[in-house]
């Protein structure tokens, strides 16, 4: 390797592929040029190797990007060498205040540089399932941000192949290292939450479901008691929404045992949607979008339409939950003022959130979507 530093590096290629692999932080990514490479006024003591002006400590951002660089190729240095400059970037790290990012870098970049990947832990990888004699299969490692995003794309191919517990694991994986390299997963990150279990569940999405396999079942003579199987449990939902909807995982795992026994994975994306788009269809991205008419207390998992919650009289409430509540959600004592109801319904402790829930239960409003409580 030629390259040895920043400055070193004329076309800019080598910079731009670290910063990418191993998620520059913010104040790398902005700073200008000259915080990054200095110039011709920096004195010999503003770099880790003052001898050959390799290095340049004389910012943060330079600290940074001269570590990536270094850590980079620091096999390729003769030992004695590679140890005093890295004992110079250190002290400026510490300097600089960013002695936890510069240990970040070079962690990964030791990780990336490993080729028997049997040297690396369990959790540089998607996937890792032990057999009952102890043996372990690990598949995709997540070493880098180009890593992260091959692996992103090889569970969105492959993912239908997959039982819910392996791609559940491989999406949640791959999301938190996602997070630590900046992998560019915008395109896929929707489905990735859902497969990693990260959303809301629609009461009526779940219902409908139900009811599609269970007509699907009703064509199939083999079928008749997995037909009468998914008609109850959808009834079960449709009339106790609160509690049944708040067991998303074991929903999950419920249908997508049901589409692989009738080999219905095979029709995703033309008759069928998948197990997670069902029960986890409401991601962070669509919640946000929900967020000016949807309510909901995390204790108890369940969130309303604010249309919906316009029903609830105040009276009943008054009755169950309080007069002070009463009147801090009511305009001018009359009807419930749902903007003031959204400001509060959050805030309830458990206790009041569950009689919350009980009431629009008794005045016979369900929720729009729940999620496991907390």
């Amino acid at each position: 390797m030629t390259v040895l530093d920043q400055n070193l590096d004329l076309s800019g290629q080598e910079k731009h592929r670290l910063f990418t692999l191993y998620n520059a932080p913010a104040f790398v990514k902005t700073a200008a040029e000259v915080l990054i490479h200095g110039d011709e006024q920096l004195a010999p003591n503003e770099y880790a190797d003052p001898l050959r002006k390799l290095y340049p400590c004389h910012t943060k951002a330079a600290v940074w990007t001269s570590a990536a660089f270094f850590y980079d190729c620091q096999n390729e240095l003769p030992p004695m060498r590679a140890a005093t400059i890295e004992d110079k970037l250190l002290k400026a790290a510490e300097i600089f205040g960013i002695r936890r990012e510069v240990a970040t870098i070079k962690q990964q970049i030791k990780d990336a540089q490993v080729d028997d990947l049997s040297q690396l832990p369990n959790e540089k990888f998607a996937y890792v399932v032990t057999n009952e004699d102890g043996q372990s299969t690990r598949e995709y490692p997540l070493r880098n941000a180009l890593e992260v995003k091959k692996a992103a794309e090889y569970l969105m191919q492959y993912r239908d192949d997959m039982p819910w517990a392996m791609r559940n694991t491989f999406a949640t994986n791959v999301l938190r290292a996602a997070e630590e390299f900046g992998a560019g997963i915008n395109d896929v990150r929707d489905e990735l939450e859902k497969t990693a279990g990260f959303g809301l569940c629609s009461a009526s999405d779940v219902v409908n479901a139900l009811k599609q396999r269970a007509r699907a079942a009703r064509l199939n003579s083999d079928m008749q008691d997995l037909t009468e199987g998914l008609e109850k449990l959808a009834e079960l939902i449709n009339n106790n929404k609160s509690s049944m909807l708040q067991r998303q995982h074991m929903l999950v795992e419920f249908l997508d045992d049901v589409d692989r026994r009738a080999n219905w994975t095979t029709r995703y994306n033309s008759d069928f949607s998948r197990p997670e788009e069902v029960i986890f269809g409401v991601t962070e991205k669509s919640a946000a979008a929900l967020a000016s008419r949807l309510i909901g207390s995390p204790f108890t998992g369940n969130y309303y339409q604010l249309s919906d919650l316009e029903q609830l009289p105040l009276n009943k409430l008054a009755e169950v939950m309080g007069e002070d509540m009463a009147d801090a959600v009511s305009a001018g004592g009359v009807y419930i003022d749902t903007e003031k109801l959204a400001a509060v319904i959050p805030t309830l402790p458990r206790e009041d959130a569950d009689m919350f829930d009980q009431l629009t239960a008794v005045c016979g409003i369900a929720p729009f979507a729940s999620k496991t409580a907390i």
